[in-house]
């Protein structure tokens, strides 16, 4: 089991802390964050991205930030968090221009949950 936190945290995933958020169970902690995969957050802020619907966008990766802070799932949530204050201070071409490495930074952490038995 060692071997699988040690894939997720060079991911960027905080399972220590997240951990502490599931009161210690590790097994709990791993099955909730097997359902990250399956959470349509990312897709729909890529989407709403894609179609320049400034709203829904930020609305979206609003939800994958409380999502990906709620599991230690820290590089997304950092990324998530940077790219709406730069929204919120009107630079929202540096934030746009983030979208591909958050793009390659969530498909790095969904293999990785991915390989979880």
């Amino acid at each position: 089991m060692d071997e699988i936190f040690e894939k997720l945290n060079e991911c960027g995933i905080d399972t220590e802390d997240a951990i502490e958020r599931f009161v210690g169970d590790k097994e709990l902690y791993l099955k909730i964050l097997k359902t990250f995969v399956k959470d349509p957050s990312f897709q729909l802020a890529e989407e709403s991205f894609k179609e320049k619907k400034e709203e829904e966008f930020l609305a979206h990766l609003h939800s994958l930030k409380g999502v990906s802070g709620n599991l230690g799932i820290s590089v997304l949530f950092e990324r998530t968090a940077l790219m709406r204050q730069l929204y919120s201070e009107g630079r929202k071409q540096e934030a746009n221009n983030m979208m591909s490495l958050l793009r390659e930074e969530y498909e790095e952490v969904v293999e990785a949950i991915k390989e979880i038995p």
